[in-house]
């Protein structure tokens, strides 16, 4: 299996849409904030629930990218060199930061969330919450990372 059979597939395609059409709000969200504090209006505030959907959507963007890195280099044949997945990953956790950092905090990490509450940070009664979305962003994307490397991680489970 190729870098291109993988690659190329409209799975693939699909994601890749989901992430652009990720991007552009995130970029009309950042226009609108810099719209507000040129015009002196108050920062928009987000519900829980939005800060949950961009605490999942961070850490699934960790998990997709930086794992999925991994998952090409092992299942697809990339000739990724040895540093490819540590760039993979830190370039991953740069792109969850800037997609939810203004809206979540960017915690993208159960540790992260339970060391802010320790700390007097961040409020008691969204630990669960962020944790329960930041392990079903991950999830989801572990799930979406299986499905795209399927042929490759089957065929080395058979071995």
């Amino acid at each position: 299996m190729t870098m291109r059979s993988i690659f190329g597939s409209k799975k693939t395609t699909h994601l890749l849409v989901l992430v652009g059409a990720v991007a552009l709000s995130h970029s009309a969200v950042t226009a609108k904030c810099e719209q507000n504090q040129i015009s002196g209006g108050a920062q928009p505030t987000y519900s829980l629930a939005q800060r949950c959907a961009a605490e999942a959507i961070g850490t699934g963007t960790i998990v997709l990218g930086g794992c999925g890195s991994v998952c090409a280099m092992k299942y697809a044949g990339g000739g990724v060199p040895g540093w490819g997945p540590a760039f993979a990953f830190g370039s991953s956790v740069v792109l969850g930061i800037f997609l939810t950092g203004h809206v979540s905090g960017a915690h993208l990490n159960p540790a992260v969330t339970f060391s802010e509450s320790v700390r007097g940070n961040f409020n008691r009664k969204e630990v669960v919450p962020y944790v329960s979305a930041q392990c079903g962003g991950a999830t989801a994307a572990s799930a979406a990372n299986l499905l795209l490397f399927r042929p490759g991680i089957t065929s080395t489970m058979m071995k």
